[in-house]
């Protein structure tokens, strides 16, 4: 392709290597930023049984809520939703 440009279908358009690089960079530290929310919610998970839960913010019924050790798994997996949102829609310019 003249001038530097690779083509990439899926974008329909040409973009330089350059540009290109820099997409790839971006969606790969997104991965990253996804694998790693979800290990760290995974791994709190877990561990998280054995502590105790906090006290309750916001009562649900009689024997629900949202605990305060809630808000931490809340938060990563809001992370991890906006990671993976900017992965599907794969901005290309």
């Amino acid at each position: 392709m003249a001038g530097g440009g690779v083509d990439l279908p899926c974008a329909g358009s040409t973009l330089t290597l350059r540009h290109y690089a820099r997409v790839v960079r971006w969606q790969r530290t997104l991965v990253l930023v996804v694998m790693t929310v979800m290990s760290v919610l995974s791994a709190y998970l877990v561990v998280a049984t054995r502590f105790a839960y906090g006290r309750v913010l916001f009562n649900v019924g009689g024997t629900h809520g949202l605990h305060l050790s809630d808000i931490p798994v809340l938060g990563l997996w809001g992370v991890g939703m906006v990671a993976a949102g900017a992965l599907w829609r794969r901005p290309t310019e």
